[in-house]
């Protein structure tokens, strides 16, 4: 990470609201208000936009690819006019699915009423599934647009799987 070289001026003014408020956060908020930082260069700028055109990415990955920090990012976006939105995941229900879980649940909740299992005692773990389809993870995913394009997906609910 390079190293931020302050003016004498800047340097002055950190100082002097570091000692009348003797808190960093309120320092670095007072010092970007009167020392705001540079502009997203015009070039970059375009670049972001045509980053973000065609596909979802994050703004920490939009950052590394153009070289702009992720504030400069998050900037840019902002300069476009741009906003993330998600794509709302959709499941094919069947007939049978509600029944389903009706009696997972009446099996799994039987030997807490009886005793035997301590809800308290449960540990779950993180566990990665992967769809043989080649469907991947998305819920991170971010769609930037200037209007909600209202993205839907459907997938089914029982989809072959893999966990590991």
């Amino acid at each position: 990470m390079a190293r931020v070289r302050y003016t004498i001026q800047q340097s002055a003014y950190l100082v002097q609201i570091y000692f009348k408020y003797e808190s960093a956060g309120k320092c670095r908020r007072k010092f970007w208000c009167q020392f705001p930082g540079e502009p997203v260069p015009k070039e970059k700028l375009d670049e972001i936009g045509a980053r973000l055109e065609p596909s979802a990415r994050s703004l920490r990955r939009l950052a590394q690819e153009t070289g702009v920090s992720k504030t400069s990012a998050r900037s840019a976006t902002k300069l476009l006019k741009l906003r993330p939105y998600r794509t709302v995941v959709v499941y094919a229900l069947k007939a049978r699915d509600p029944v389903a879980r009706s009696n997972f649940c009446n099996w799994f909740l039987q030997p807490v009423h009886d005793g035997e299992v301590d809800p308290q005692l449960l540990l779950f773990s993180d566990e990665a599934w992967f769809c043989l389809r080649g469907e991947v993870n998305s819920q991170n995913n971010r769609y930037w647009s200037a209007e909600n394009p209202r993205l839907i997906r459907e997938f089914p609910l029982h989809d072959e799987k893999i966990g590991v």
